[in-house]
């Protein structure tokens, strides 16, 4: 199978979203001058991940052949998260944000 054939199958359009869905989503906010971009940032990720969710699903079996690659990006995010968890707990932030610390964990598992 060649990598085209691979890229035609993992949904060339889901990697076209997370490749640039952010910039999109961002632009929005500024076109509508909103105070905050999580009004659209959080159903943007919400789309994302139920979109992977399905993407996974059709993709189930190609997945399976591919069980290092799964285990690698799995460990990789576990120690992102625990990198952060040691960050804040070990590390001086500014106030603001200090007490976002909740949220930060938030996205970085979704």
């Amino acid at each position: 199978m060649s990598n085209m054939e691979l890229v035609k199958k993992s949904n060339i359009w889901f990697i076209f979203l997370l490749t640039f869905g952010y910039i999109f989503s961002y632009s929005f906010a500024i076109l509508v001058n909103a105070d905050s971009n999580n009004y659209f940032s959080v159903p943007f990720r919400i789309i994302v991940l139920l979109l992977g969710c399905y993407v996974i699903y059709t993709n189930f079996e190609n997945i399976k052949k591919r069980k290092f690659t799964v285990i690698f990006t799995i460990l990789f995010w576990i120690f992102y998260l625990f990198k952060a968890i040691y960050s804040f707990k070990n590390d001086t932030y500014l106030p603001d944000t200090s007490s976002e610390e909740n949220r930060t964990y938030v996205r970085i598992i979704f």
